[in-house]
């Protein structure tokens, strides 16, 4: 069974666990135990997006004890514990969210035009 399409435009990720992230060169894999699908007002399970090949990267990182922020390089994006805002409108996809422990920091991260791929994997039975 192949997996299936979401549009980029069709997905939340708030309060979404966020299992694992891939950062790679102008490619990012975010793989979500589920997401909410939108369009059908219900979860997905096994939900893979992919980022890839964007015209340009803006990034931000916010220290809320220090007040601080600074700007985030293309070649240095850093993991997302969690994927707190996602949008996806005219282009600009907007991710925002906890950095991994102990930044403490609030990541923000805009990728314009960038290749958007979100399938849901088939559902895998388990061994007992």
């Amino acid at each position: 069974m192949s997996a299936s399409l979401i549009r980029p435009q069709d997905v939340e990720t708030a309060d979404c666990l966020l299992e694992n992230i891939q950062i790679g060169g102008k490619h990012i894999t975010l793989h979500f135990a589920e997401i909410y699908h939108t369009d059908l007002q219900a979860f997905a399970p096994n939900v893979v997006i992919e980022i890839s090949d964007w015209q340009q990267f803006r990034g931000r990182a916010y220290h809320a004890k220090t007040g601080r922020s600074r700007t985030i390089a293309e070649s240095r994006i850093e993991p997302l514990e969690a994927v707190a805002a996602y949008r996806f409108s005219n282009g600009l996809l907007t991710l925002q969210g906890l950095a991994l422990p102990p930044s403490e920091e609030w990541l923000e991260y805009g990728f314009v035009q960038p290749v958007v791929r979100i399938t849901q994997r088939p559902s895998e039975k388990r061994k007992p």
